[in-house]
């Protein structure tokens, strides 16, 4: 028996080649994140907007942190808004890196708009 790229081959079946060839493994579990455009969108705008907060001070957290009174009074964007500012460079890696990490894979498997739709539904659940 010779190996072939799926399982084996008998020596007739394979010509009496001795070459081998090694299958290419893909895991249909973890798709490519080529296409991950929502992903690297959010990604990118997390960091835009923790740069702007580091740079404007405590103005984008006065009028676009989550402060229920405001979101009582007809805000209803600070739930959303609220979502995009970090308290710490630290907390900003670990956001944007499990982004990275999970939401590339589930974008790429359930699609751009529905990985969005997901990501919007979490930010509102989230505040």
């Amino acid at each position: 028996m010779n190996p072939a790229s799926i399982g084996y081959q008998c020596t007739e079946c394979a010509g009496n080649t001795t070459k081998i060839v090694n299958p290419i493994r893909q895991n249909k579990f973890i798709p490519s994140r080529q296409k991950a455009k929502v992903t690297k969108f959010l990604t990118i705008s997390l960091v835009v907007v923790y740069t702007l907060q580091s740079i404007l001070g405590d103005i984008l957290i006065a009028n676009f942190a989550l402060f229920a009174p405001n979101v009582s009074n007809g805000q209803w964007w600070l739930l959303i808004t609220a979502g995009f500012l970090h308290g710490s460079i630290l907390h900003l890696f670990f956001n944007a890196y499990i982004l990275w990490v999970v939401g590339g894979q589930l974008e790429s498997i359930v699609g751009s708009i529905r990985f969005g739709i997901i990501y919007l539904v979490s930010l509102l659940g989230g505040s």
